[in-house]
């Protein structure tokens, strides 16, 4: 594993860092790489002067981050790349390689010039974003933290999975994580496979996309085609071989969206696992329950961040149709904690059918407005075990509920049965502690300490009203 920089590397440590050899490349590459503060050539004296004496002002280390993360990009490091820029550029400027004391942060200014904004999408981002379901947006509110921290766990484990209730955006944030990777040359191209059959419309049913049901050989058939093998006649343990030896010879990234959908999730991690354990490639799953597998690291996002809610329900309103004020888009965000698909829901049912704003929002938390309700949650329901729906629809009476108020539930519950002078107690605690094992695996309730556990508003709207 690579290491992490500090503020004890010098020069020659960030230019090993970013794949280069020589301090020499630094004052080649300055030509190319000019500001109006530093545009002046480097002679190869001035930079090996800087080996030991660190840079002496600001504009040349800015200058000199802006060409070691070109170098990052041309060597596929990490280290100084646009996915750690902002967090590795201020780490540089207090390092050894600059003059004692060290320099101020990066301005944003300085941070978009080095590493600009996404670009439109080139041939390849083309092909796949068709397979993408719902369509991702063109730009994602609310989720600086949760791209942080899924680039900064891609570089660092081979398969990264993000979970999450229905409509939270996991595949909005899977797809725009992955773009952010590709274009910082982190990952050479990428993949796509998903089972999106029947993702949920902005009128809160779902339509039918046609994609065929996730298997691991056609996330192995997916490979070949995105990838360009051109090996498409080989099948079964030929494929597989075929695949694990081209996967490490780059590092490719392999998306696999909706992996709840698969009835034996942990073997499918495993497969991937095995797939690319002694490559460089990289695995990004979403789903919405959490997986068991070893090697696989967690990523529990919710809704969009409270301080974005606002402006992205504003982006969403139509102009010339009826428009949400600044409290009544806040209390649509808390009410549905920042779930963009039930906000978009909610927005086109206000503006397209003209339902009173109230009604929508009590609609929404009491779980009545039954079509997008059913359409993302009846699947998970339908996944339980019946003592698993049945502590979920205890749970939902309050927003946080303690093991004991629910055990209590459940074994008052047990008593109440005809034949409850027979039930074997033991037994009604094993079934307990199952079930709360299962709401939890699923999402359905999250653990807030080793007492008290919470649940979504919107599932615990569903389950209060069932």
């Amino acid at each position: 594993m690579a290491r992490k920089p500090d503020i004890t590397w010098g020069l020659v440590d960030w230019l090993t860092a970013v794949g280069g050899q020589y301090l020499t490349e630094i004052a080649h590459t300055a030509d190319e790489i000019k500001t109006s503060e530093s545009s002046n050539e480097w002679p190869e004296t001035t930079v090996n002067y800087w080996r030991n004496s660190g840079i002496p002002n600001r504009s040349d280390a800015v200058r000199v981050i802006h060409i070691l993360n070109r170098m990052a990009s041309q060597n596929s490091r990490a280290t100084l790349s646009c996915l750690n820029i902002e967090e590795h550029a201020q780490i540089f400027m207090s390092s050894r390689a600059c003059r004692k004391g060290g320099f101020t942060p990066l301005t944003q200014g300085e941070l978009i010039r080095i590493c600009p904004e996404l670009p439109q999408l080139d041939t390849h981002e083309m092909k796949i974003n068709g397979r993408v379901h719902p369509p991702p947006p063109g730009r994602l509110f609310g989720r600086g933290r949760d791209t942080k921290h899924v680039l900064l766990e891609l570089q660092e484990h081979p398969v990264t999975l993000i979970t999450g209730i229905a409509g939270n955006g996991k595949t909005a944030l899977t797809w725009h994580a992955a773009r952010l990777a590709y274009h910082a040359r982190f990952v050479q191209t990428m993949s796509w496979t998903t089972d999106k059959r029947y993702p949920v419309g902005l009128d809160g049913k779902p339509y039918e996309t046609k994609v065929p049901p996730l298997e691991f050989d056609a996330i192995l058939r997916t490979m070949v085609q995105d990838f360009n093998w051109e090996k498409a006649k080989y099948s079964g343990s030929d494929l597989f071989r075929l695949c694990r030896d081209e996967l490490s010879k780059r590092r490719y990234l392999i998306i696999v969206d909706n992996l709840e959908t698969v009835k034996d999730s942990e073997q499918m991690v495993d497969q991937l696992l095995s797939l690319i354990d002694k490559s460089q490639s990289r695995a990004l799953i979403t789903s919405r329950e959490a997986v068991k597998a070893k090697g696989c690291k967690h990523i529990s996002i919710g809704g969009i961040e409270e301080g974005e809610r606002r402006p992205y329900i504003k982006s969403r309103l139509q102009p010339g149709k009826p428009l949400l004020s600044d409290i009544e888009c806040d209390e649509l965000g808390s009410v549905a904690q920042g779930n963009p698909l039930f906000i978009q829901i909610a927005i086109k049912r206000y503006q397209d059918q003209r339902h009173l704003f109230s009604d929508i929002i009590n609609d929404i938390m009491e779980g009545k407005y039954v079509t997008p309700f059913e359409s993302l949650f009846n699947p998970l329901a339908e996944s339980l075990s019946s003592d698993a729906q049945w502590v979920a629809r205890c749970a939902a009476v309050q927003p946080v509920i303690t093991i004991s108020q629910l055990r209590r539930r459940w074994e008052d519950a047990c008593k109440q049965t005809p034949d409850h002078k027979a039930i074997d107690y033991t037994q009604i605690e094993t079934s307990f502690i199952e079930a709360l094992a299962e709401l939890t695996q699923k999402q359905v309730i999250t653990p807030i300490n080793e007492a008290e556990y919470a649940m979504h508003s919107l599932i615990r709207a569903y389950f209060k009203e069932r």
